[in-house]
């Protein structure tokens, strides 16, 4: 899953990129303190990369960091040096390797994205890059440039999603849907795409706001999609359904106000949650009277198909 801002145009700028391999269940965290720390982007990189470091560990993942000039090496790799501490203290298994500095061009982005950015087709979807032509097979379109920091394809949990939203789309079963921690709004883009009249995305980053309203411009879908930035708990009304690629424990957290905002007979996808994760969060919308209604699986992660008990 590789997220970032979108590299300046013009002249040529100096950028680093700070390279920290740790196991793959710290991937998000660590990810995560190196965007805190002031990362333009962050690339995950592991076995599966078409280009992986030859002595990279099965279960390792080398999180590269990319920034800017402004931001000082030795801020970084403080922070990044005491993320791993913070590491080792609380999760002894999960091992991270002291970060290393690499000096990186800007004008090397372009040629980085078009090696290693490849379209991916996801049941009637189709997301491609702006520099590959859309699949004319595919009824659903989305064109998703990548960031800062480039990627191989789509994040499993993003996959399960736009699948799960083809399979309830062919069932007839996405009159309105919401989209709530939109992220680049690429879920919410896909129900535009398929023709869905009532889409809100939410998000609680304005960052992530506004780079879902510039792929809605990206893609013609302007005034598609109400992109709203806040929680959850403000958003009004109910959907028949509701997409929620975001940590398990948020998920958790949020369980009673994410099944608030379903209509009766409609779905809830919950991803962005490891496979091990599932039992509790199944457990957790048990709990506010849902159901599990099916299950998927994907390199290790899940997606869990909620709907309400019948009164």
């Amino acid at each position: 899953m590789a997220e970032g801002a979108a590299a300046a145009q013009g002249a040529s700028r100096a950028w680093y990129m700070l390279a920290l391999r740790v196991c793959a269940e710290a991937q998000d965290a660590g990810a995560e303190a190196l965007r805190a720390a002031g990362a333009a982007g962050v690339e995950m990189v592991d076995r599966e990369h078409l280009a992986p470091p030859p002595d990279l560990g099965p279960d390792e993942v080398e999180l590269r960091a990319y920034f800017p000039s402004a931001v000082s090496p030795e801020q970084a790799r403080a922070a990044a040096g005491a993320w791993v501490e913070r590491v080792r203290a609380l999760f002894p298994g999960l091992g991270a390797s002291a970060p290393r500095l690499e000096a990186v061009r800007e004008e090397d982005w372009t040629e980085s994205w078009r090696a290693h950015f490849h379209p991916v087709r996801l049941g009637r979807f189709f997301v491609h890059p702006g520099w590959i032509e859309a699949d004319p097979s595919a009824p659903w379109a989305l064109r998703i440039d990548p960031g800062l920091a480039f990627g191989t394809g789509l994040h499993p949990t993003t996959r399960l999603c736009l699948l799960g939203l083809d399979r309830l789309l062919a069932q007839g079963r996405a009159a309105s849907v919401l989209d709530v921690g939109c992220g680049t709004g690429i879920l919410a883009l896909g129900a535009a795409r398929a023709g869905v009249p009532r889409v809100l995305a939410v998000d609680n980053d304005p960052e992530a706001c506004r780079v879902a309203l510039e792929n809605l411009v990206l893609n013609g879908l302007t005034g598609r999609v109400e992109v709203r930035a806040g929680e959850i708990h403000a958003v009004e009304g109910r959907f028949a359904v509701v997409l929620a690629n975001i940590l398990s424990g948020v998920l958790m957290a949020q369980a009673a106000a994410l099944c608030a905002r379903l209509e009766p007979g409609g779905a809830l996808l919950l991803s962005g949650l490891l496979a091990e994760e599932r039992d509790e969060v199944r457990q957790a919308f048990l709990a506010v009277g849902a159901r599990v209604q099916d299950e998927r699986l994907d390199d290790g992660w899940a997606l869990l198909q909620v709907g309400l008990q019948a009164p």
